[in-house]
């Protein structure tokens, strides 16, 4: 009896000094705060978020996005204002933190594609229009529209340089004045929309390339 009470005590003095031990992933997370202050993923429904510790080249996004009231925009502060200092251009970076895509349809989806590279990417042939901004980013970036929002991706803090590539906007711009609806669903646009981010320097915005006459539309006379 004294045998078997002088084991278990042991037994239980070897599970103690355990009891700091962890393997909870979070605890080695470089971003231990589950969400930002303004993050759309602190809301209920949301469906959580990924996280970089090093801007690495990969793909965030890659399937059709939503746009919903003409309201599209890549943000790393939050839902944009949409009053004030507007532009017409194809990109709106009036508000610090946050881009405004201007694209041509009220209502529908388009083809997107996100991608973070570790240094400036070549750009791909297939771009018809290739604009450039510049964004600060303090934790992470996400993609909304309307009421609908991207999962957010934790980034390395700093500023970044975004380019804007598109092709198809002027038969989209067609397109949506046919119809923006496919049956009861929203209707798919033509053409391909893809974002490219790197780390760089703040830098004034640059049109690199304006193929359709959609993007010259949206240029003011000065430009």
């Amino acid at each position: 009896m004294a045998h078997s009470l002088r084991l278990l005590v042991i037994g239980l003095l070897l599970a103690c000094s355990a009891c700091g031990a962890t393997n909870d992933p979070v605890a080695s997370d470089p971003f231990p705060s589950a969400t930002l202050p303004t993050d759309p993923l602190a809301t209920e429904g949301s469906t959580g978020s990924t996280s970089t510790a090093e801007l690495t080249d990969q793909v965030l996004f890659d399937r059709p996005w939503v746009v919903e009231e003409g309201v599209w925009f890549l943000t790393a502060r939050g839902y944009p204002r949409f009053r004030g200092g507007q532009t017409s251009r194809v990109l709106n970076t009036t508000e610090p933190g946050r881009i405004v895509i201007n694209a041509p349809a009220l209502y529908g989806k388009y083809a997107v594609r996100i991608e973070t590279h570790t240094e400036r990417p070549p750009i791909p042939e297939w771009c018809e229009d290739v604009v450039e901004v510049s964004l600060e980013v303090r934790r992470a970036i996400w993609m909304g529209s309307f009421e609908s929002f991207s999962r957010s991706w934790r980034l390395p803090a700093g500023d970044y340089r975004v380019r804007y590539c598109a092709t198809g906007l002027d038969l989209a711009a067609a397109e949506t004045a046919e119809d923006e609806f496919d049956g009861n669903d929203y209707r798919l646009y033509s053409g391909r929309q893809l974002f490219q981010l790197w780390q760089a320097p703040y830098d004034e915005e640059r049109d690199i390339r304006i193929g359709s006459d959609y993007v010259r539309s949206q240029l003011s006379p000065e430009d």
